[in-house]
């Protein structure tokens, strides 16, 4: 083994850096007050809808505006993403409060 103690501290560097303690316990999600009673798998089938949305709101704006319009393209895509958005909300009776603790407790699971 080479410079076992130079390899050591690299990886305490390099866990630092990532905002890591050497045996750090990992963070208990618990979910958000506003889907309780939400089944888990109902909350990740949302997530995933509605980053689909947002997805497919950009995918479409590129398509019927060119890219290189920034302004135009970028003023589509937010328009269709509400609207997509809008359409996974109510297809899941979901309010604004229960989309937004889906979409951050979603983000922090890396659903």
């Amino acid at each position: 083994m080479r410079h076992p103690i130079a390899l050591a501290l690299c990886l305490l560097a390099f866990l630092a850096l990532a905002g890591c303690q050497p045996n750090e316990e990992p963070e208990v999600f618990t979910a958000p007050p506003e889907t309780v009673g939400m089944p888990e798998d109902l909350r990740k089938v949302i997530y995933l809808e509605l980053v689909d949305a947002q997805r497919r709101a950009n995918t479409d704006a590129d398509a019927q505006v060119p890219p290189h319009l920034m302004d135009q393209n970028s003023q589509l895509a937010g328009r269709l993403r509400d609207q997509y958005v809008a359409q996974v909300v109510q297809r899941n009776g979901v309010s604004d409060a229960q989309r937004s603790a889906i979409m951050k407790e979603g983000r922090a699971r890396g659903w």
